[in-house]
């Protein structure tokens, strides 16, 4: 009762509290969504964690829509937005860092922990100015694509596709894997709205050391990090040109030719892939401060294209790739995105 534990003090009345919070949990089958270890004193913040990665769930229904928008809204006006990143900035730093190493079971809270936060801090800057302006200037931008660039290169073939479940009692070691794709959507979601944030991820050598090519067989991990390149490369003029003169290990390929076969490789099951590497290197050819526009051509020859105009023009495969991706997509994409691809389609067409 509260009675109860209010009349203890010290460590015995948090435990107490604990305990009490961790009943609760248990009438509530919460308990099996939490770690399979977790510290007394941190169970109140773990259920805490876990009621607003509920609140701020993708919503299924229009009902669920506004809900979801008003706890966005709710999120940065409670004053909570700004701890949540101060523990996800601690906790990357922990994980990034072979300093102050936990043990086998700090690591799982603590992977359950950066998982939660991160799938909260993702929700929550889903087309959300408010809550993307509160995040741009700290360092949770370079700690999280930090953490992907890490797990990409650890993973051998550069896959986050683990099946992590919902990381309950994590103790299998694939909690990482499913932070890491919670790292690119947050990541996603701030350089859609945030220019700044586009920047200083072009100030980091990491998002040019994202090799494509080991994700080849990852179509949901390539997927995102062409999503985040795209938004980078339509805002950052600096990053189109890192990524114009950036070669792919082990062959050295240059990365539009990595590009172009991506985008007309004739893959059956990779429409969506296939449209976002031609998004990319169609931002790449035009600028015209790159001059990649005839190399690019070069490498369109003998690919598909519609009749008319189009069939003789020398980016014509790129501009029909776009076109039918703006017409699958127009239900779906928001009027700034429609509006960028029309124009990069008018530029190609000049």
């Amino acid at each position: 009762s509260t009675s109860s534990t209010s009349s203890k003090s010290g460590d015995g009345g948090l435990i107490g509290a604990a305990m009490a919070v961790k009943g609760a949990c248990k009438m509530q089958n919460v308990h099996r969504e939490l770690p399979s270890y977790c510290e007394e004193g941190l169970l109140p913040s773990l259920v805490s964690l876990l009621v607003l990665g509920r609140k701020l769930k993708a919503p299924e229904t229009v009902e669920d829509s506004g809900e979801y928008d008003q706890m966005k809204e709710c999120l940065l006006g409670s004053g909570l937005l700004h701890p949540l990143v101060g523990i996800t900035e601690a906790l990357l730093r922990r994980n990034n860092s072979s300093v102050g190493v936990r043990g086998p079971r700090g690591k799982v809270q603590d992977g359950w922990m950066l998982h939660q936060a991160l799938r909260v801090l993702a929700s929550a800057t889903f087309l959300s100015e408010g809550n993307v302006r509160c995040i741009e200037r700290s360092e949770l931008p370079v700690l999280v694509l930090g953490m992907v660039e890490s797990a990409l290169a650890n993973g051998g073939g550069g896959s986050l596709d683990a099946d992590d479940g919902d990381c309950g009692g994590a103790d299998d070691g694939k909690s990482d894997t499913g932070a890491a794709k919670e790292c690119l959507h947050l990541l996603l979601n701030l350089t859609e709205i945030s220019s700044g944030v586009c920047s200083v991820l072009r100030m980091e050598p990491l998002l040019a050391r994202m090799d494509l090519s080991k994700g080849s067989d990852d179509k949901g991990s390539l997927n995102l990090v062409l999503g985040l390149l795209i938004n980078c490369a339509e805002k950052d003029a600096g990053c189109r040109k890192r990524l114009s003169g950036l070669a792919l290990p082990p062959e050295g390929r240059a990365f539009i030719e990595v590009l172009a076969d991506l985008a007309f490789g004739g893959r059956k099951d990779g429409a969506i892939l296939a449209a976002y590497a031609s998004i990319l290197l169609a931002f790449l050819a035009t600028d015209a401060s790159l001059g990649l526009r005839q190399q690019v051509a070069g490498l369109l020859k003998g690919k598909r294209s519609e009749g008319g105009n189009l069939a003789n023009h020398p980016l014509g495969p790129l501009i029909t790739s776009l076109k039918e991706f703006l017409r699958f997509a127009k239900s779906f994409l928001t009027e700034k995105q429609s509006a960028s691809l029309n124009n990069l389609v008018n530029n190609l067409l000049s």
